[in-house]
């Protein structure tokens, strides 16, 4: 149910550009994580990829 809710989190806050695809390799590719590190980690990737988008 966590990662459900930072999924969520993720696509509100991307909206449209949220990819279930790079968020799956963002949960996946870390490996066992606390959940709370998880959700560090996914906000990290939301911050990166609203960068992205703002400078490109």
């Amino acid at each position: 149910m966590e990662i459900q809710r930072i999924r969520a989190e993720a696509a509100k806050a991307l909206g449209d550009r949220f990819d279930t695809g790079a968020f799956h390799d963002v949960v996946l590719l870390n490996g066992l994580l606390p959940l709370n590190v998880l959700d560090e980690v996914v906000r990290d990737w939301v911050d990166e990829q609203v960068g992205q988008v703002q400078r490109g």
